[in-house]
C-alpha cells in the first residue's frame, strides 16, 4: 500500500489563467419590443404624435394597414401621426434609463462590457422619415453624458439590426436608450423600432497562477497565487476520488488585493490515500462561478523522484526515471537563485550556497515536482 508519509512536500504544479466573461443573460431593457404599453413599462415620453392607424402610446401592432410585421413578437415602437402644428424636422422621442450603480466597482475598474442591439425600419416612400437609436453612458447625476453610441440617422426600408459593444466608461451609473424619429413628410411618423436590447458581461479577471497540490506528512496542501482580483468573493476547494464526482472541502475568502500577486493556501486533513484530484471553484460577489483546471496528485510521483543527500553540502543529485528538462533552486524567500536547463546526469554544485532552507523545482515533460532541501 502506498503511504502518504513523505518527508518532503511533493507538488504537481499546473500554471494557468482563468480570466473570463460571465454574462447577465437577461435583457436590461424593460418592454424591449412594445409588447405592452411602453409608457407604463419603463419608458419615458419626450414627445409623441397622435394615435392613428390603431396605434396608441408609441406602439402599434404589426402586419396591418401597410405596416410591417413586427421584427419580434406582435408589436413594435411607432411614434404615431404628426400633430397639427408639426412640420418637417420635428423630432419624436422615447427613452429609458437603466440604473447600473450596483456594478460601479466593475465599471470603474473597466470590467463591465455593455452590448447593445436594436432594429430599425421605415415606410418605403420617396421621402423617408428618419430614425435613430442612441445609447448614452451617464454619470451619477444622470445629467452628464460620458460616452455614447448612435446608429446614425437611418431610413432602412426593412428591419435592420444595429449593434455596439464597449466597456462602460469609468463613472457610468446610468445607461440611457433613446428612440428618436424625425418627420420629413406625410401624415404618419414612419420610424419603426423593435427588439431593443442591452446586456452586460462582467469580466471576472481572477488570474490564477501556480496552483499546487501535494502531500506534506499526513496533510494535502493546496496552494495558489492570483493576480488582478476584481469582484471576487473567494474560492471553494473541491476534491474528487476519480475526477468526476466532486465535493467541497473548504472555503477560502478572497483577499481582493487588486493587481498585486496574492497567495492562498488550504490544508486537506483527509485526502484520498493514493490519488487525489483537486480543483478550485471561484465565486464572485454576485454568485457566479468559474472552475479551475484539475490537478492530480499521486503519492508515487514523489517516490519516483529522489533528491539526495538531504541535508546537502557541496553537491545535490537527482534520481528519476526520465530526464528533467530543467532544475530551478529557490531560496526561502521564493527567489530563484539558480536555473539549469537540460541538466546532465550527475551532481549539481551547490557548495557556494549559504546554509539554509531551499526549494528545488524539477521540470519534466508533463510534471513538475517541488522538494525541500536543507543546505548545511
Amino acid at each position: 500500500m502506498l503511504t502518504r508519509r513523505i518527508s518532503a512536500l511533493a507538488l504537481l504544479i499546473s500554471i494557468f489563467n482563468f480570466s473570463f466573461f460571465s454574462g447577465y443573460s437577461q435583457n436590461l431593457v424593460l418592454c424591449p419590443g412594445a409588447e405592452s404599453d411602453p409608457l407604463t413599462n419603463g419608458w419615458t415620453l419626450v414627445y409623441s404624435g397622435i394615435d392613428c392607424y390603431t396605434s396608441s402610446g408609441w406602439r402599434i401592432q404589426g402586419g396591418q394597414n401597410s405596416y410591417p410585421v413586427a421584427q419580434e413578437g406582435t408589436h413594435f415602437f411607432f411614434p404615431g401621426c404628426k400633430n397639427s402644428p408639426d412640420v418637417a424636422g420635428t423630432t419624436y422621442e422615447l427613452y429609458q434609463d437603466i440604473n447600473v450603480q450596483s456594478n460601479m466597482s466593475l465599471i470603474d475598474a473597466g470590467y463591465y462590457q455593455v452590448i447593445f442591439s436594436g432594429y430599425l425600419s421605415t415606410y418605403n416612400s420617396a421621402n423617408y422619415d428618419n430614425s435613430e437609436i442612441k445609447v448614452e453612458y451617464r454619470d451619477e447625476t444622470n445629467s452628464n453624458v460620458l460616452a455614447s453610441y448612435s446608429t446614425a440617422i437611418a431610413s432602412p426600408v426593412s428591419w435592420t439590426n444595429y449593434t455596439d459593444s464597449r466597456a462602460a466608461p469609468t463613472g457610468t451609473r446610468f445607461i440611457r436608450v433613446r428612440l428618436i424619429s424625425t418627420l420629413r413628410s406625410g401624415p404618419s411618423v414612419d420610424s419603426y423600432f423593435d427588439n431593443i436590447s442591452i446586456t452586460a458581461l462582467s469580466t471576472l479577471p481572477v488570474t490564477l497562477v501556480n496552483l499546487s497540490a501535494g502531500y506534506n506528512e499526513e496533510k494535502a496542501i493546496i496552494s495558489w497565487d492570483t493576480k488582478d482580483e476584481v469582484n471576487n468573493k473567494g474560492f471553494y476547494i473541491q476534491r474528487s476520488p476519480d475526477g468526476l464526482a466532486w465535493i467541497s472541502i473548504g472555503f477560502v475568502p478572497a483577499k481582493n488585493e487588486g493587481s498585486s500577486t496574492t497567495h492562498y493556501e488550504f490544508g486537506d486533513n483527509e485526502p484520498n490515500r493514493e490519488t487525489a484530484y483537486y480543483r478550485l471553484q471561484q465565486v464572485d460577489i454576485d454568485g457566479r462561478v468559474k472552475y479551475s483546471k484539475v490537478v492530480v496528485v499521486k503519492a508515487e510521483t514523489a517516490q519516483a523522484v529522489k533528491v539526495f543527500p538531504n541535508p546537502i553540502t557541496n553537491f545535490i543529485f537527482i534520481a528519476s526515471s526520465s530526464q528533467p528538462r530543467s532544475v530551478e533552486i529557490f531560496n526561502n524567500a521564493g527567489v530563484i537563485i539558480r536555473k539549469i536547463n537540460k541538466p546532465v546526469r550527475g551532481g549539481i554544485a551547490v557548495g557556494d550556497l549559504p546554509p539554509g532552507l531551499y526549494s528545488i523545482k524539477i521540470q519534466f515533460a508533463t510534471t513538475t515536482v517541488l522538494k525541500k532541501i536543507v543546505k548545511q
